[in-house]
């Protein structure tokens, strides 16, 4: 995955996430508070022209380039390494990453529960709750993404407007 974000946090600090994972660029945006605060919620969009609309980007070449000639920056490329199980409408991802120049690693374990209605996302917050309560998972802590962890250990000024902003905890 390689994240991008416009200029001064422009992307980050409204809790958008820009990124390129192999030839396909996806745009998660997190709608107005829905349910369950502890939990990440976004909508995901992986249509190119829906997301040179929702950023109001002009089509002239590739999507990367339109990018970086809107000055655009890319803030890390980051590698990998997933293995995703299913148990029933739930996915659990267990990822460990490392970062393009860094000796920066971080694993973690996220549950997901997709829903194609907002107004299903409550419910589905209450079913991850119970999934996890089943089966003895402590999910009381706050985890950063990925993408998270390399901007608080190697861009703090970047980590700190993002506290500020509401988008994370620092934690």
């Amino acid at each position: 995955d390689t994240l991008y974000d416009a200029p001064h946090y422009g992307l980050t600090i409204k809790d958008c996430w820009l990124r390129r994972r192999d030839n396909t660029f996806e745009l998660k945006i997190r709608p107005p508070h829905i349910g369950e605060q502890r939990m990440c919620v976004y909508e995901e969009i992986a249509n190119e022209a829906e997301i040179r609309n929702r950023l109001s980007l002009p089509t002239k070449v590739s999507l990367a380039d339109d990018l970086l000639s809107m000055e655009y920056e890319i803030l890390v490329t980051i590698t990998t390494h997933r293995r995703t199980y299913t148990k029933g409408p739930f996915t659990m991802v267990f990822d460990g990453a490392t970062y393009k120049g860094s000796d920066l690693t971080h694993t973690l374990c996220e549950i997901e529960r997709m829903v194609a209605n907002p107004s299903h996302v409550q419910a589905a917050q209450q079913e991850i709750f119970a999934f996890a309560a089943a089966h003895g998972l402590d999910i009381t802590k706050n985890v950063h993404g990925k993408g998270v962890v390399y901007i608080k250990h190697k861009r703090p000024a970047h980590f700190r407007a993002l506290v500020k902003a509401g988008v994370v905890l620092d934690t």
